[in-house]
């Protein structure tokens, strides 16, 4: 079932609003070459005074209809005849008018997924009818459905009646356009554009440049396709740019070619910027260093160039191609300051990689001098510190350390470069020094920010007070760690090693410090402040009710929700789409915009902030998914949440895909034994269920390969089960919390820290307040 259904009757808040009663303007009357579109400056909020009372409901539009409901768990199980066929019993018999026409969108999805677009489009008009509120949508979407089944002349007509202020409408003027393109009526096409261009994406650019094309105005028509291949280069936009570019060019005169078809050297370094931010770095090494030499020496397209080409090699891991790039830049261009800081700590940061120690120091030393104030200094500095890491030298570690902490107290390295020094100290055994360290650093940074050292300070005060033989002193500041830093990491780590110490009932106790710490009086309460008189924000309520969460986003987002830094406009974002099942936007909104409920525990009326970060999605499936292959609920969740942050259509840069991030292989390979499962290709990795599965399945096997210990499986699921077994033989000497904070890879070393501390929150809120999973500080090697 669509995420809608997964909604638990205990999630649904109603809160009474005002509303009203939205009459429809009258319809315009349109000429054939109308402009299709209004400018976004001439707009208006859609509003009306509030007439009556009704409740704000995200529930999802099928409740209370047995008939609906089991149509869509047919639909999510990939039953689509069925499907179909409770989905009409139901639009025959339901008595409602707007679940019906709501049935009715989600009956005509059902059809376009069978390629039945003609009976999609009549359904779609046909809800229009009743359904004011989106008749917009439902009139574009029955336009693109007409089109889907080649009747051209419907589509043209339907596109053209969305409305002048819809949201749909550039997209609708897009493939109106289109159409009459295609008829050969040119002008008819451009006019339908006309101020759109610049503005509605590159499709409308490039039948732009073919509609001038078609004109025979070549001039104009070059221009827009060389602006493609700059600003879209590498697309299929750019490449067919390129393509028409080299057809039009056997048209015109040799005498033209130069003026016309040549890219200036700002489009060239427009394009080489493109494709530097898209990654393509391998195109921008090919482009770039043959103008390098025709270019004069401090021009600033030179410098510019070398710039992107010293960048693109480091991205490319040839940072020794890279360096006479960086080198040359300082040698001859005096700026400008913003890339010539860039360039002195690319340059530094390389040179550091390379091994080559007195480089790293002249560029980090000319960034010092020359940009004193600067940031990046702070970077250096550890950067620098690093450097002599790496080499085992530790007096240098320490005297630049040192140094940057007393040039820029305030930099935002100055936690990573405090923990250097208390973690060097301390696996060097001088545990004085390392208590007058962390002392002094509590001082200057009074609260730790980041998700894998908040309490970390606290934490390893603790552990250094039991290596000096006062452990009272040691659970005072566990006991510390747990309250100013609510379920984090190493607070998760503090209360294992209170209960490792037997200090009574440690549930009971840490029930009483979340009460004493969840007084959420200062974070924002739910409410609308004027928000259900606008028409897109009722279409945006009814879009979750339906399941489309990226309507409903766009509905927003035109309102500027989505946008806003205003903590009640937020928290309110982050609730309704966890009422609705979109737990993605929820669980995004929390993390990045809205972080000031972490204070607070949940307890109270701070429970519902962290419920909405941390939800238990797909719980059907989950509870499923941990009976069969052993790990519990909680560490399921915590995998999804931080691998996809909840996400079933994600896909990262590796190709790991759907909510658990699975790679294709690791996803055969859990899937064999399965009786039944089928195989297994790329578009079942996106289907919720099968994708908790076999994530599940690979999550337990790892358990049980690792003794059941949640926190090296968590570092299993991240760089291999290989990985973890070779540190073991390495480090498996140490306790757990020594063995990650000693995992060489940084992001996996972060990354154990992330999802122990979601494992742990998981516990809490699952299993009741004070619960906290047992972690084994033993390791077997």
């Amino acid at each position: 079932m669509h995420n809608l259904a997964r909604i638990g009757s205990g999630l649904v808040v109603w809160l009474v609003l005002i509303a009203c009663q939205y009459p429809q303007p009258k319809k315009p009357q349109r000429r054939q070459d109308q402009s299709l579109d209004v400018p976004p400056s001439s707009r208006r909020p859609e509003t009306r005074r509030p007439t009556r009372r009704v409740s704000l409901d995200v529930k999802p539009y099928y409740n209370g209809n047995a008939t609906l409901t089991e149509a869509e768990d047919l639909a999510t199980r990939g039953r689509i005849d069925d499907a179909i066929a409770r989905f009409l019993s139901a639009i025959r018999t339901t008595t409602a008018s707007r679940q019906r026409a709501m049935a009715q969108i989600r009956l005509a999805r059902l059809y376009e997924s069978k390629k039945a677009f003609e009976k999609a489009a009549a359904l779609y008009l046909e809800s229009a009818k009743s359904y004011r509120l989106l008749r917009d949508y439902l009139h574009y979407r029955a336009a693109r459905a007409f089109l889907a089944a080649k009747q051209k002349g419907a589509a043209e007509r339907w596109f053209a009646r969305v409305g002048p202020k819809s949201l749909w409408r550039g997209a609708a003027r897009y493939q109106y356009a289109r159409l009459l393109a295609e008829r050969e009526q040119r002008v008819l096409a451009l006019g339908a554009i006309e101020g759109w261009v610049e503005r509605g994406g590159n499709d409308v650019r490039l039948l732009y440049a073919g509609l001038q094309e078609g004109l025979g105005d070549w001039a104009k028509a070059i221009a827009a396709y060389k602006d493609l291949l700059v600003d879209a280069p590498g697309t299929h936009w750019g490449r067919e740019a390129e393509t028409r570019l080299r057809a039009l060019k056997r048209k015109v005169p040799a005498s033209l070619h130069t003026r016309l078809f040549d890219l200036t050297v700002p489009q060239i370094l427009r394009q080489a910027e493109r494709l530097f931010n898209r990654h393509a770095s391998t195109r921008v090494v090919e482009l770039l260093p043959p103008l390098i030499a025709k270019w004069g020496i401090g021009s600033a397209e030179r410098c510019l160039a070398q710039y992107y080409v010293g960048r693109s090699y480091r991205k490319l891991r040839k940072r020794t191609k890279g360096v006479p790039f960086y080198a040359a830049f300082v040698k001859e261009c005096k700026g400008p300051a913003s890339i010539r800081i860039r360039v002195l700590y690319n340059a530094g940061k390389d040179s550091a990689d390379l091994g080559d120690e007195e480089a790293m120091r002249r560029y980090f030393g000319l960034l010092r001098k020359e940009f004193p104030t600067h940031s990046y200094n702070d970077d250096a500095y550890f950067r620098e510190a690093k450097f002599y890491l790496d080499k085992s030298r530790y007096a240098d570690v320490v005297r630049v350390l040192k140094r940057q902490l007393a040039d820029y107290p305030s930099g935002d390295m100055r936690e990573h470069a405090w923990w250097v020094l208390v973690w060097q100290a301390y696996r060097q055994k001088q545990y004085q020094t390392a208590l007058k360290t962390i002392d002094e650093s509590l001082v200057r940074v009074p609260r730790e920010s980041t998700y894998y050292s908040q309490g970390r300070m606290f934490y390893w005060r603790a552990r250094v007070l039991t290596q000096l033989g006062k452990k009272k002193q040691a659970l005072a500041d566990y006991w510390r760690c747990i309250e100013r830093y609510p379920l984090s990491f190493y607070a998760l780590l503090a209360a294992n090693r209170l209960r490792e110490a037997k200090v009574g009932d440690l549930a009971t106790k840490l029930r009483s410090i979340a009460a004493r710490h969840s007084d959420a009086s200062r974070l924002p309460k739910l409410a609308l402040d004027g928000l259900e008189a606008h028409l897109g924000f009722r279409r945006a309520l009814d879009f979750l009710r339906l399941g489309l969460t990226q309507e409903a986003q766009r509905e927003l987002a035109a309102l500027g929700l989505l946008s806003s830094s205003n903590p009640a406009r937020l928290w309110l974002v982050a609730e309704i789409f966890s009422l609705a099942g979109a737990y993605h936007v929820a669980v995004a909104t929390m993390r990045r915009r809205f972080v000031a409920w972490k204070e607070y525990f949940p307890h109270g009326d701070a429970l519902q902030y962290w419920t909405t970060a941390y939800p238990r999605g797909f719980r059907r499936f989950v509870d499923r998914a941990s009976r069969e292959s052993g790990p519990p609920a909680e560490l399921i969740w915590s995998i999804m949440r931080e691998e996809s942050g909840f996400n079933p259509r994600v896909e990262s840069w590796a190709n790991a895909m759907g909510l658990m991030q699975l790679l294709l292989g690791t996803a055969k390979g859990a899937a064999r034994g399965l009786a039944g499962f089928g195989p297994v290709g790329r578009e079942r990795l996106f289907d919720p269920q099968s994708n908790i599965r076999l994530g599940s399945r690979f999550l337990g096997r790892l358990l049980k390969g690792f003794d059941g210990h949640p926190a090296l499986a968590i570092a299993g699921y991240n760089a291999g089960a290989g990985s973890v077994r070779r540190w073991l033989r390495e480090l498996g000497q140490l306790p757990l919390d020594e063995f990650i904070e000693s995992i060489p890879y940084r992001q996996t070393r972060d990354y154990t820290k992330r999802v122990l501390s979601t494992y742990g929150i998981y516990w809490w809120l699952q299993r009741g307040a004070g619960s906290v999973p047992s972690v084994a500080f033993a390791l077997r090697r």
